[in-house]
C-alpha cells in the first residue's frame, strides 16, 4: 500500500469531512452569538441616543448585523444537512 492510499484510508477512517462540519458549525455559532449580544447593545444604545446622526449610524449597523446573523444561519442550515 503506498502512501497516498495509506493517507486516504486513515482520511476516510477518521472521517475527517465530518470533523471540518463540526469545527465551523461550532465557529460559526460562536460567531452568531457574539454578534446577537452586539445587537442587544446596540439596541439599547438606540434608547439611550438622542443625536440624529448617531441614531442613522446604529441603525446603519443593525442592519449590517441583521445581514451577517442571517447569512450565517443560512450557513448553519447548509452545514446540518
Amino acid at each position: 500500500m503506498g502512501i497516498h492510499k495509506f493517507l486516504l484510508h486513515i482520511k476516510h477512517s477518521f472521517q475527517s469531512d465530518t470533523l471540518q462540519k463540526t469545527k465551523k458549525r461550532a465557529s460559526i455559532e460562536h460567531l452568531l452569538k457574539k454578534l446577537k449580544t452586539k445587537r442587544e447593545t446596540l439596541k439599547n444604545m438606540v434608547k439611550e441616543t438622542r443625536s440624529k446622526e448617531d441614531l442613522t449610524d446604529i441603525n446603519e449597523t443593525l442592519a449590517i448585523i441583521a445581514l451577517q446573523i442571517k447569512k450565517g444561519e443560512n450557513i448553519l442550515n447548509k452545514l446540518a444537512t
